[in-house]
């Protein structure tokens, strides 16, 4: 719930600054992609599996945001990252799993 209203309050925040004080066409999902991502980075410090989540999000609205600005081999280097987040969760998720059922099996 905190990291929720966190992002909205970041979102918000970085959008007014990028529409007032910058020439950005992109303000909101630049914003948002910048929150998510520093959301993201927050969770992984908390070894959070939901961080992952995060990274997926910020990367389905970098993609599309990185071709609408014809920065194609930028968005080609987001599609990488995002399958790299799908391989970081799907271990994560891995982990978690044999650590719980590890103490059960005991």
């Amino acid at each position: 719930m905190v990291l929720g209203v966190a992002g909205v309050v970041l979102t918000v925040g970085i959008a007014v600054y990028l529409d007032r004080l910058t020439d950005s066409s992109t303000a909101v999902p630049d914003a948002l992609t910048t929150a998510l991502s520093l959301l993201a980075t927050y969770g992984q410090t908390r070894k959070l599996v939901e961080s992952w989540w995060l990274w997926i999000a910020a990367d389905l609205i970098y993609i599309p945001l990185y071709g609408y600005k014809e920065l194609w081999l930028t968005a080609i280097l987001y599609v990488v990252f995002m399958t790299l987040c799908g391989f970081g969760l799907r271990t994560w998720r891995a982990d978690l799993r044999s650590r719980t059922a590890a103490p059960a099996a005991a």
